[in-house]
This record gives C-alpha cells, sequence and structure tokens, in this order.
C-alpha cells in the first residue's frame, strides 16, 4: 500500500515538473513577444524636444512614457479595484546636419498622480536610447504627470558639448481592452487546469485499477451444512 502511494506521488510529481517546463517557456514567449515586442496594452504618450544649434543642425530629444499591463494580485482580480500597470520611460535622442548625437549621460523623472506624489528616479544612460520601468497600482483614467531632465553629450561641428533638455509629459492610463487585461492571466488558469485534470485523471485510474480484495473467509460449522 505504502509502495503503491510512494508511485503515485513519484508520478505525479514527474508529470508537474514535465509540464511545468513547456508551460514556462510558453509563458515566457507570450509575455516577451505580444506584451514587449508588439506593444499589446502600449498606449504612449510622445513630447519632442529640438534643440537648434545655429543652423548648423538640430539635436532631437523624444520622450515617450507608456504602460502595460502587470501582474494583478488575486483580492484585486476579485475586487476590480485596482489593476497594477508597468511605466516605461523611453529616451532617444536623434540629430541632423552637422550635429552628431554621441550619447545620453543621465534622466531624471519626477512622478506624480494628481497631487500625490510618486517617487523620483535616476538613470544612467549609455547610448541613444535609454529606458527604464516601474510598477504601480492604478484605475483607468489617472493622470500622471511625469518632470525631469536628461543630459546629452552632443558633437557640433567637431566639438564636443554636454546639452540639458528638460522635458514635461502628462500620461492618462488607458483602460485595457479585453484581451489586454485578461488574455495573459486565462492562459495561466488553464495551464493549472490542465495540470489538475491531470492529476485527479491519474489519482482516478489508478484507483479503478486497484485489485478488489477478495471477501473474507467464514468458518461454515456442520450445522450450517
Amino acid at each position: 500500500m505504502v509502495i503503491t502511494r510512494y508511485k503515485s506521488v513519484r508520478i505525479i510529481i514527474l508529470i508537474l515538473l514535465v509540464l511545468l517546463i513547456p508551460f514556462t517557456l510558453i509563458d515566457v514567449f507570450l509575455w516577451d513577444n505580444y506584451y514587449w515586442r508588439k506593444g499589446l496594452g502600449f498606449h504612449p504618450e510622445v513630447e519632442t524636444y529640438k534643440d537648434y544649434f545655429g543652423g548648423t543642425g538640430v539635436a532631437t530629444l523624444k520622450v515617450s512614457v507608456g504602460t502595460r499591463p502587470g501582474i494583478v494580485l488575486i483580492e484585486e482580480f476579485l475586487h476590480g479595484e485596482l489593476d497594477v500597470r508597468i511605466f516605461t520611460y523611453q529616451f532617444e535622442l536623434n540629430s541632423s546636419g552637422l550635429v552628431n548625437a554621441i550619447r545620453l549621460i543621465n534622466t531624471t523623472a519626477r512622478v506624480y498622480q494628481g497631487a500625490t506624489y510618486m517617487g523620483s528616479f535616476l538613470t544612467e544612460c549609455d547610448g541613444l536610447v535609454c529606458t527604464f520601468s516601474n510598477t504601480y497600482p492604478v484605475n483607468s483614467l489617472w493622470t500622471f504627470f511625469i518632470t525631469g531632465s536628461v543630459r546629452a553629450e552632443i558633437e557640433v561641428q567637431g566639438n564636443s558639448q554636454i546639452v540639458p533638455y528638460y522635458y514635461s509629459i502628462s500620461y492618462t492610463v488607458p483602460e485595457l481592452s479585453w484581451d489586454e487585461a485578461y488574455i495573459f492571466p486565462l492562459i495561466i488558469i488553464g495551464q493549472v487546469s490542465v495540470i489538475i485534470a491531470l492529476i485527479a485523471a491519474i489519482i482516478i485510474i489508478r484507483r479503478a485499477r486497484r485489485p478488489i480484495p477478495p471477501p473474507p473467509y467464514v468458518l461454515r460449522s456442520e450445522k450450517d451444512a
């Protein structure tokens, strides 16, 4: 009896390991491909700031702020009070004419939700594109105000110089469509359901195959004969 239970537990653990590996790979692929690469649920607000250098050229800083669906806590999911959004801030430096964009040095951001201060960030950069993210619990149509500065290194006719940019951007959290809000949680729920169903099927099949013990032997007396 103990050996049979041990075999059942071992089979269940083996099935869990076999399923968790492909399920995890599928989740990572979906999250990376649909939420990040294809931008499912990503609705950015973009502001552009230009710096003119005496007719020799232009250096342009593009500031983008957008959100993606985050991981929703069970209590929040059931009550529908708040959802979680991943805020992504992206800074991109371009140039034209005799102006050569070299790199972004660092960026700062101060975030407000209405009159509520949500935090400040300082990010070191190295390249023409600088991106960082953080997470907030939000309600749809909340408005965030992001202000800050960007320091960039720019070359003008062979002379390198540090140029500051000051930006201010307003972002209203959009309402998610049904697939943006629920497709990823439903996939995870489906995977968990498959695992539970398989474990239940194994237990039922093994119980059905368990041999039925013979009835107890009863001694018959001569009077019964």
